[in-house]
């Protein structure tokens, strides 16, 4: 379940904001109003008690924000990539993170498929600990 939760959650803001960049304004507040009425149901039944990833879950709190953050890592420049009419792997130049992987390529430090190699391995990583696998 978290796993479903942060891909839903990661696919929903990447498909809004690569179509709002596209200029696809009514496609990307219908997909945004979807978004902020799961992550506001989700924060309303974490602070009510009604859900919490410790009473169905055996997954370490570490392991779900890592897992989060790696799965955002691998998932979130692809979809976005799709949604706004790029080239899927492309890599930007606006983000500080995006200027990181720039500049290693630019610095011939690394080639543009092991970038996409790591996002993979970050996603497989995520995957597995927040299906809670290798305990």
């Amino acid at each position: 379940m978290i796993l479903l939760t942060a891909i839903t959650l990661i696919l929903l803001e990447s498909i809004y904001e690569g179509l709002k960049t596209r200029g696809k304004h009514i496609a990307s507040a219908s997909v945004e109003f979807i978004f902020l009425a799961l992550v506001t149901t989700l924060a309303l039944a974490f602070i009510s008690g009604r859900v919490t990833p410790f009473d169905y879950f055996d997954i370490p709190f570490w392991k779900i924000i890592l897992g989060y953050l790696f799965l955002r890592i691998g998932l979130f420049d692809l979809v976005w990539n799709i949604s706004a009419g790029q080239d899927a792997f492309y890599i930007g130049n606006t983000k500080l993170y995006d200027k990181f992987w720039g500049w290693l390529m630019q610095k011939g430090k690394v080639a543009p498929v092991l970038i996409w190699f790591v996002k993979f391995i970050f996603v497989c990583i995520s995957i597995a600990w927040l299906l809670n696998y290798g305990q």
